[in-house]
């Protein structure tokens, strides 16, 4: 299975984590909103109406970090739970969207929307969720033995990660059924 969330680990736990990837998030806007002039991320957090993700979102989570510690109450405009509706938003002018610029890349490149600034150590991150099987699928295996070499995976067995090296044993397809890991 593929998610954005990880499910929780512990030593009980049947799932194997794999951190295939991350994308950078960013704070994006329409060059009306953000002029000619670069600001400081401060006053962009401050001054504009944001769009961000819900709460129950880790990059929400981070991201309200980061607002602490710049001690700043953001206004925000609108709490959304899909990208696309965030990516909506921000082309409407709603505000500045807290979102991954390569969501946004076709307005980039069209200049209707502009990164106003990379939000340094915030990354949404991509899992794939496997079980132990005895009898692995091949192809799997080699994907994401790919993957994790390409983007420098890390596995999370027991709560804890480790650097991944998998095992044909380790690696297979999980259906979720309710009781199993969860995502987006």
């Amino acid at each position: 299975m593929l998610t954005n969330l990880a499910p929780a680990g512990d030593a009980a736990s049947p799932w194997l984590i794999h951190r295939i990837d991350e994308q950078p998030i960013s704070l994006i806007g329409t060059p009306a909103r953000l002029g000619p002039v670069a600001r400081p991320l401060r006053d962009l957090l401050a001054k504009h109406p944001l769009i961000v993700p819900t709460r129950e979102t880790s990059l929400r989570s981070t991201f309200d970090a980061l607002v602490a510690r710049q001690e700043v109450a953001p206004i925000l405009a609108a709490e959304v739970d899909d990208m696309a509706m965030i990516r909506l938003l921000a082309r409407a002018d709603a505000g500045l969207a807290v979102i991954p610029a390569i969501v946004v890349r076709d307005e980039m490149q069209a200049g209707t929307l502009v990164e106003a600034a990379r939000l340094e150590g915030i990354s949404e991150v991509f899992f794939a969720v496997t079980q132990a099987r005895r009898f692995p699928n091949a192809l799997l295996t080699e994907v994401l033995a790919r993957l994790i070499q390409l983007n420098v995976g890390r596995v999370m067995r027991g709560g804890r990660w480790f650097n991944a090296s998998p095992r044909k044993s380790e690696i297979t397809v999980v259906a979720c059924h309710g009781n199993g890991p969860t995502g987006r």
